[in-house]
């Protein structure tokens, strides 16, 4: 029996010895697994890119800034490396770096901005990519605002009960544009369910000469044309519809949806009395379903003063 506790005794001994670090033994263990850690997160990687025009013409000697995003578990950060490449003749770049992502844009003033990014964690630690430029056209000086909506069953918001038959929509425009503004409006469909899933609402104008149409984007042989550029003259309808149970599925883990829509609306000036029939365009309207139960309608939108389709800007 006492050999046995004089073995348990030496073996308790043995392992206080072992793991009774000093605390310079302790920092450099700490920093192995810090370095370690961020040896795992971060990854060499290497973006090869090549920039040409609409024609597949390449485009040289363009200014290329990146990022390096580098995650830092020694210092609970992430830092931030930057730099610029230039395209060479054959339009051809490439970005190395240790990080968890690169980051970059593509600024040329006769073409519109470009970004892109690798990511190893999605993209794998190389990847190749052509990007085709897209040109401005003519720019207008356009005016525009930003509208909000709100759909929600029953809650407090800005201080007023929000109902079916009472929503509240509001507008910011900077101070030199309100004296008009575009007819947009809004409203519930009321269909007598109290389960805001059943719900529709409508995005629309009193103007019997305006409404919407979606924008859809020009397909190309070589990329696809996303500027709104000029409004059609026709096929405007006055109202949009959207059922919330169409918005929620389609919103899904990303939370919101986008569109995009030209109008032909009245100008509506700040004494109520009608103004002129004006081409725009909603920018991008999202509608964000919330936890909560609650969907918020953004619109931005823009018009040409001068009553002309124009509105590249």
């Amino acid at each position: 029996m006492k050999k046995v506790l004089i073995l348990l005794i030496a073996m308790m001994s043995i392992t206080t010895i072992v793991f009774a670090w000093t605390e310079e033994e302790t920092i450099q263990w700490q920093r192995e697994q810090w370095e370690q850690a961020s040896a795992e997160a971060n990854k060499l990687m290497t973006y090869i890119g090549a920039l040409v025009d609409t024609n597949n013409n390449p485009v040289a000697g363009v200014c290329i800034k990146y990022e390096v995003n580098y995650l830092n578990y020694g210092m609970a950060r992430t830092d931030v490396t930057r730099g610029e490449v230039y395209t060479d003749a054959s339009g051809n770049f490439t970005i190395e770096g240790t990080g968890t992502g690169i980051e970059f844009s593509i600024y040329q003033p006769e073409y519109y901005m470009k970004w892109g990014s690798i990511h190893h964690a999605e993209d794998g630690t190389e990847k190749e990519e052509t990007i085709v430029l897209i040109p401005k056209g003519q720019l207008y000086d356009l005016k525009g605002g930003y509208k909000r909506f709100a759909v929600s069953p029953a809650k407090s918001l800005v201080g007023l009960n929000l109902y079916r038959d009472q929503m509240v929509g509001w507008t910011m425009i900077p101070p030199e544009y309100m004296d008009e503004y575009a007819d947009i409006r809004f409203e519930v469909i009321d269909n007598g369910s109290d389960d805001i899933n059943d719900w529709q609402f409508k995005v629309w104008t009193s103007d019997e000469e305006g409404g919407f149409v979606e924008f859809q984007p020009t397909e190309y042989a070589n990329y696809t044309d996303y500027i709104m550029r000029d409004a059609p003259e026709t096929g405007y309808q006055r109202e949009l519809i959207f059922n919330v149970s169409d918005i929620l599925t389609e919103a899904g883990d990303k939370g919101y949806i986008e569109r995009k829509y030209y109008f032909k609306l009245r100008l509506r000036k700040a004494e109520n009395m009608d103004g002129d029939l004006v081409f725009g365009k909603i920018k991008q309207i999202s509608i964000m379903p919330e936890e909560e139960g609650d969907i918020y309608v953004d619109i931005t939108h823009a018009f040409n003063p001068d009553g002309t389709v124009h509105l590249e800007n």
